[in-house]
């Protein structure tokens, strides 16, 4: 494979990356995550999976790191996003 494409990859692959950071920052902080769609969450989540087997399959490791990073903030989000719904909910209960 061309350098400049190896390394237009891995460019991409940062950039991707990292731009979760703010949001996963944003969530960090404020613990709010009302604004944030759980079904578009989840569909990432369920889209970096079949990406990251995509990569490892056919060894395209700049696929494969970048959806693991996205898959890590994803789930990391999804995670406040459905602690918040339930908690959510128990107020409604009580």
């Amino acid at each position: 494979m061309d350098i400049a494409i190896i390394v237009l990859s891995w460019v991409g692959t940062c950039l991707t990356g990292i731009t979760w950071i703010p949001q996963c920052y944003r969530v960090f902080k404020t613990r709010e995550t009302d604004s944030i769609s759980l079904l578009m969450m989840i569909i990432i989540f369920l889209a970096s999976i079949v990406w990251i087997l995509f990569g490892a399959f056919s060894q395209q490791w700049a696929i494969l790191v970048t959806n693991s990073l996205v898959l890590v903030a994803v789930t990391l989000i999804l995670l406040f996003k459905i602690y918040n719904l339930i908690k959510k909910k128990e107020k409604v209960l009580v």
